[in-house]
């Protein structure tokens, strides 16, 4: 198995878990509706909805940390050195692996939406579906060719 096709099944990994707890937080919401006794002392059925209502957000900064990290020791296997900042990373990458212009693009969009999610900004960023996301990042993935 190519190293793209590990990185790319760990993003898929990422989403199937992401409807497997959509799904459980959907059912148990569904349950407390007729059986409240069900949650634990300490929670609400306001929490489960709380829940379900950050878990795309959550999951699509799993994902994009699975690019990050992708793209990380993509880096350093072709010797870079350096840690430049995210954005400067996609571009470089992008540029030695010949990225189509609208891939980069929507990756650079995805990366301001996780830092809106992460930073809690004011910035306006697109927001990115779980499986946008993992879309956009398994395509980038598989553009990356020169592994030593």
């Amino acid at each position: 198995m190519s190293v793209n096709s590990e990185w790319i099944m760990r993003t898929k990994s990422v989403e199937r878990e992401f409807l497997a707890a959509k799904w459980a937080l959907e059912t148990m919401i569904e349950e407390t509706r007729q059986n409240p006794t069900i949650l634990p002392p300490e929670s609400e059925r306001r929490d489960l909805r709380d829940a379900l209502a950050q878990l795309n957000g959550t999951y699509v900064v799993r994902i994009f940390a699975i690019l990050e990290m992708c793209f990380r020791d993509h880096w350093g296997n072709i010797g870079r050195t350096t840690e430049p900042i995210v954005k400067h990373l996609i571009d470089s990458i992008a540029k030695n692996n010949q990225l189509p212009t609208d891939l980069i693009s929507k990756l650079q969009s995805l990366r301001e939406y996780r830092n809106s999610l992460i930073h809690n900004t004011q910035i306006q960023a697109s927001e990115f579906s779980v499986s946008e996301a993992r879309s956009i990042t398994a395509r980038s993935i598989s553009h990356l060719t020169k592994w030593k």
